[in-house]
């Protein structure tokens, strides 16, 4: 029956639009798994109105903690934290963000004398 309402009720176009590869759900298990361990050291980011929540997430998300930030900062300062938020994650998209970002221009400064403190 379920079929047949489908059938009449969705174009198949706006069937694959709505779908999803059963990867992109390990793939969100994996970004939530990291986000939960990650974000709790990156609110200090947060708290010193350096990055947004979202953003901060997102850094999580990507395997990134405060930790790992301090020493991508010590290695390669602001080109290092600019490469690791813009390199491209397994799917293609950007780790972080695009890298033609207004809100990176603004954040990677801050957060590089963040670091360097």
């Amino acid at each position: 029956m379920l079929s047949k309402i489908l059938k009449c009720a969705v174009t198949n176009v706006d069937f694959v639009k709505a779908s999803y590869d059963t990867q992109n759900h390990l793939l969100q298990e994996n970004f939530n798994s990291a986000k939960s361990q990650n974000l709790s050291s990156l609110h200090v980011l947060v708290g010193a109105g350096i990055v947004k929540i979202g953003m901060a997430e997102n850094i999580a998300g990507s395997g990134l903690n405060l930790h790992s930030l301090r020493v991508i900062h010590a290695r390669a300062g602001e080109d290092g934290l600019r490469n690791t938020f813009c390199s491209k994650n397994s799917v293609g998209k950007p780790r972080v963000t695009r890298s033609d970002n207004k809100v990176l221009d603004a954040v990677i400064p801050k957060m590089s004398q963040f670091l360097s403190a």
